[in-house]
């Protein structure tokens, strides 16, 4: 009787994805890249857009800090010319003290001393000239005072010049006579400005014609204003030496006349940003009305003098922006670099479930192959035990056949033969019987042994009894011997050192196969033919079996790799390395434990630790 087993072949592994389906072309990753650059082109424009944003703050705040500026240089300058304007009005009113002492072919000695100390306090004016009333309309030149800052300067101003040929002094006079009190001119020839102060002959001067009937001339002075801008600036403290004033005279119709330009910054200002650089530069006008004249002042400076080009603000917006741009985006990268991450952790640990599903599926198939191996091996020996009853039932059977035909025989011829015979007779059938009887004690015998195998092949299969239940351990131990002893009988003696154990929660078809191969393995181990010691023992809620041999042990190496799955020492072809990985892995289900301890050459104890009450409804 022989029993094949089926090999099972291992599913092959499928190969790991390590390259994402279609990364490039997926429309996902397109999207998230998409969304990420325009996330970044968002924050670049907007960190370049606050860059200039300040820069134009900057220029606004300059802007405005110069024009602030400009205001108040403008009024400065306009008060301290109608300073100048007042004080020569007072000088000459001053002079009129005496009366008519202004009248005459000169003037009076309190008159030209009164303005050259007018002039000698004030170096804004450069000249002064006495222009009386000929009484036909003409007012000409009769005397010059010179400033002692300035010198002789007949080269602007000559005796004997009718003034009134200057349509701008014909309209500053008739500007004085209106509101009595000093009008500005513009000398147009000379771009110079001159103050027109009227000198009366009399202190009734209520009305114009008054005023016009008691004119007894007109003191003019040349007004030095480039002196007035400066000195009216620096009385101001508004003082600026790289802010360039020019003065406008925009009363006459026509284009304007400049009469006063002049850049008080020095020539390496000048050269380091000139002021023809348009691009560079501030400038305001601001318009004035001083002594019937409406000026504009324009003043002009270069922007490095107020403000930066480019102001630290910019920078920092720029370089801000630009660090929250990247920090953003690279936020926003690690999420989707995570969620591709993810997803492919989402796939590998889907794929690592189904491989680990088909790796369990082929374990339990490996199992059941290795128990149906190992059944297939056993089943061979069990064949040739139950073969070996059989032989002498049906020997045994065949001599009483053969008895029972000798009897039939005997019995005729004692029939026949009644009387010498029968004590011979009688003994030959008792000795007969004798042989029959004992015939029929062996037979018995040899049935109770086959009753006994097959019994013992059920205890190890246990297909009807997979789940937990209460088991005697012993009862495994013997029937796992029954099962094992054809395959050890010629190699080792089997010695029982069993204990007092109690009933074990377990599997008893899986203990039985953990005990078959344990114990093969045990003597397949011994060289020659040696002794396997089985003792079992309790250890308060555990119990322990101990199978010990005096094979040729294990080194170090090989009692670390004893359990895993596929390792073998033995030849090719002769082991498939389950054995024992099958078996930890039955004793840990069984929540229990394997021990070994070897030694070269000595020998090797497996022991098994089970505890006495399972929680686990079924093993594995």
């Amino acid at each position: 009787m022989t029993l094949a087993s089926n090999i099972v072949a291992l599913p092959q592994k499928q190969e790991a994805a390590v390259v994402e389906k279609s990364s490039v072309l997926s429309w996902e990753r397109l999207i998230r890249s998409w969304l990420i650059i325009l996330m970044v082109i968002a924050g670049i424009s907007a960190s370049i857009w606050g860059y200039y944003q300040q820069i134009e703050k900057e220029k606004a705040r300059v802007a405005q800090a110069f024009e602030t500026k400009a205001l108040q240089q403008s009024n400065a300058v306009q008060s301290y010319l109608e300073g100048t304007l007042s004080t020569l009005k007072s000088v000459i009113t001053d002079s009129q003290q005496g009366g008519k002492s202004v009248v005459g072919e000169d003037e009076t000695q309190r008159l030209r001393i009164s303005l050259k100390n007018m002039m000698t306090n004030q170096y804004v004016l450069r000249s002064a000239a006495w222009l009386p009333n000929d009484g036909s309309g003409q007012f000409r030149i009769r005397s010059l005072v010179y400033s002692p800052y300035y010198g002789a300067r007949t080269d602007q101003i000559t005796l004997g010049q009718d003034m009134t040929l200057m349509s701008s002094i014909q309209k500053a006079m008739s500007q004085a006579l209106d509101k009595g009190h000093s009008s500005l001119a513009v000398l147009e020839m000379e771009k110079g400005v001159v103050a027109l102060t009227p000198v009366y002959i009399s202190n009734r001067q209520a009305t114009r014609q008054q005023r016009s009937e008691n004119l007894a001339g007109f003191v003019m002075a040349v007004i030095d204003m480039a002196a007035v801008i400066e000195v009216g600036l620096q009385r101001a403290n508004l003082y600026d030496a790289v802010t360039q004033q020019t003065l406008v005279d925009v009363s006459q119709e026509g284009a304007t006349v400049t009469l006063y330009a002049q850049d008080y910054r020095g020539q390496q200002d000048r050269a380091a940003s000139p002021m023809s650089d348009a691009a560079n530069m501030l400038s305001k006008d601001v318009d004035v009305s001083t002594g019937g004249v409406q000026w504009r002042l324009r003043f002009a400076a270069p922007y490095a003098a107020y403000g930066k080009a480019v102001p630290w603000s910019a920078w920092v917006v720029l370089m801000v922006g630009l660090l929250i741009t990247g920090m953003i985006s690279a936020f926003a990268a690690s999420l989707t670099h995570s969620a591709r991450v993810e997803k492919i952790v989402h796939e590998r640990t889907s794929e690592l479930k189904d491989a680990h599903e088909k790796v369990r599926e082929s374990e339990m198939m490996l199992i059941q192959a290795e128990k149906l191996s190992s059944l297939g091996e056993m089943v061979a020996g069990v064949a040739h035990e139950i073969n070996t009853p059989l032989g002498f039932i049906r020997c045994n059977l065949e001599m009483m056949d053969e008895q029972l035909i000798d009897m039939q025989m005997a019995c005729g011829e004692n029939m026949a033969e009644q009387a010498d015979g029968s004590k011979d007779l009688l003994a030959d059938f008792n000795m007969r019987m004798d042989d029959f009887a004992s015939m029929v004690s062996e037979t018995t015998h040899g049935i109770d042994r086959i009753s006994e195998i097959v019994v013992s092949l059920k205890d190890f299969s246990r297909m009807d009894r997979l789940n937990f239940d209460e088991v005697d351990i012993h009862r495994c131990i013997d029937s796992t011997l029954n099962i094992a002893h054809n395959k050890i009988k010629h190699m080792a003696k089997v010695v029982k050192d069993y204990g007092q154990l109690p009933l074990v929660s377990c599997a008893s078809g899986q203990i039985n196969q953990v005990l078959l191969n344990i114990i093969v393995n045990a003597a397949q181990a011994i060289e020659g033919f040696g002794e396997i010691v089985i003792s079992t023992r309790s250890q308060g809620d555990k119990v322990s079996i101990a199978i010990q041999d005096n094979g040729k042990g294990m080194s170090e190496a090989t009692k670390q790799k004893v359990f895993q799955p596929f390792f073998t020492t033995k030849d090719v072809g002769k082991g498939t390395g389950l054995g024992l990985s099958i078996c930890d892995k039955i004793i840990r289900q069984h929540s229990g434990e394997i021990l070994i301890d070897s030694k070269e050459g000595v020998g090797t104890t497996f022991t098994i630790v089970l505890p006495v009450r399972n929680t686990l409804a079924k093993a594995a």
